[in-house]
């Protein structure tokens, strides 16, 4: 039941991810057939649902904190459903991105994202579930296009848009149905406590060190240093109250690396896109074929490097090395856009870039989950996944600027400098709490200490006063 209900929350995050990217192959065509064809209904229609996701998620993730998240992840997939039957009968693109923005306000990612990290106790089961689940969004994205690309490409330039809402209206239709009857719900806060004490209690009787124990101890070189990090950064707060703002100030880090994936990322995306229109002057279908390449490059990435990296050095480790890949990637991307090598070397670079950067985001925000408070996870989190779509579509709307207006290197430049500054500040933000803990500790150490020595000067005192009388 528990395996069933992971893959079922990947199935149904898969279909509402597509919704996204169905409409990117479509857009020319969109703003011929029912606009005037200007190049700015692309960042607009390729942004409007992630638009919605800005507001939607952070609000369903306070209902899912109050309501639990089985009721309104119900409600999100209804509402996506109406939505959906909704943009069969669009005939304006004004009408259309506000339906999209609706439909970006209940996106599952959230809901699905939380569902997972409460339903996974042991933090390895934890990881990898949340690697999948993150894989699927990219995956939906990519699979929504190849339909678009697909059906546009089949002489219904007119229709096309409504034959794809259609297959994904149903197809949403399903994913509720599943939700409703597959998807075992998610513990509640009580319950992750009480089966937490209930694994802690069973080792103590039976005299068995706990798992994360023995696992600690025999940790080695990278990953131990990793895992104390992580570990130092949690305890330093235990003690502290689960405010909304003091998680959020704690966490700032992982919120500004989120900003620089989420910009990067938009970026990448509408650049890609018009590299491949009007430089290379692909179809429609050679571009969702295209980023077909660029998610297998990410699965592979994902399924056999990424784990790999995770054991052997552990999460931060593996997230510093990964956004210096992606860093050092785009500015040789900036490198070969400046001396005009080839635009082909620079679509496998960023083949490349795609795949680090999609483990990098799964890694930034598994170490958010972690650090959390199970009280107030749906906020946060939706504050986390609001800012990175948000930043996206800053990061597309830019994408447009500094291609047509700048020389066409600065969008790869600026992606350069934005992440060596997010990458500083996470670096420092972790060493920070390094050394936090072990100054602690220091200055306990000399209390101790000099309690010790006063307390023997005293008994030596005691002692010569009796050998006296």
């Amino acid at each position: 039941m528990y395996r069933l209900s992971v893959y079922s929350l990947c199935g149904i995050s898969l279909v509402s991810s597509c919704i996204d990217g169905a409409i990117i192959p479509l857009v020319m065509s969109l703003a011929i057939n029912y606009g005037d064809g200007s190049e700015w209904w692309v960042p607009v229609l390729a942004s409007a649902f992630r638009m919605g996701t800005v507001f939607g998620l952070p609000t369903l993730g306070w209902l899912a904190d109050k309501f639990g998240y089985r009721a309104i992840g119900i409600v999100a997939l209804a509402f996506s459903v109406l939505f959906s039957f909704a943009c069969i009968f669009v005939e304006d693109l004004i009408l259309l991105a506000i339906l999209r923005v609706g439909l970006g306000f209940f996106a599952f990612d959230l809901i699905g994202t939380n569902w997972i990290n409460r339903n996974s106790i042991a933090p390895i089961q934890r990881r990898k579930n949340l690697a999948l689940y993150g894989l699927m969004l990219p995956i939906g994205v990519v699979l929504g296009m190849v339909v678009s690309g697909v059906v546009d490409s089949a002489e219904t330039k007119y229709y096309s848009w409504k034959i794809v809402n259609i297959f994904w209206c149903v197809a949403l239709f399903l994913a509720l149905i599943v939700l409703v009857n597959f998807v075992k719900p998610p513990m509640t806060n009580e319950e992750i406590e009480r089966e937490t004490g209930l694994n802690q209690s069973s080792h103590e009787q039976d005299n068995v060190p706990n798992p994360s124990e023995t696992t600690k101890q025999r940790h080695t070189g990278w990953k131990a240093k990793s895992e104390e990090l992580t570990a130092s950064l949690s305890q330093r707060h235990d003690g502290k109250s689960h405010s909304l703002f003091g998680t959020l100030w704690r966490n700032i880090n992982h919120f500004f690396l989120c900003v620089c994936f989420g910009i990067t990322g938009g970026l990448l995306v509408t650049l890609v896109v018009m590299l491949c229109v009007e430089k290379l002057e692909f179809s429609s279908l050679d571009v969702s074929l295209t980023f077909v390449g660029f998610v297998g490059s990410a699965m592979a990435f994902v399924f056999l490097i990424y784990p790999q990296m995770v054991k052997r050095i552990g999460l931060v480790y593996t997230l510093v090395i990964l956004m210096c890949s992606v860093t050092i990637i785009d500015a040789a991307t900036a490198i070969v856009y400046f001396f005009d090598v080839s635009f082909l070397v620079v679509l496998v670079l960023s083949f490349v870039h795609y795949a680090g950067s999609i483990s990098g985001e799964t890694s930034n925000k598994t170490l958010l989950l972690e650090q959390v408070p199970l009280a107030i996870e749906g906020r946060v989190m939706g504050l986390f996944l609001s800012t990175r779509q948000c930043s996206m579509v800053v990061g597309s709307y830019g994408s447009v600027f500094l291609y047509k207006d700048a020389a066409t290197y600065a969008p790869w430049l600026a992606k350069t400098f934005l992440q060596l500054f997010g990458l500083a500040l996470f670096c420092n933000r972790f060493f920070w709490a390094r050394r936090g803990p072990s100054e602690d500790s220091e200055s306990v150490g000399l209390d101790l200490s000099g309690i010790s020595l006063q307390a023997s000067q005293d008994a030596k005192s005691e002692k010569s006063a009796l050998e006296a009388i």
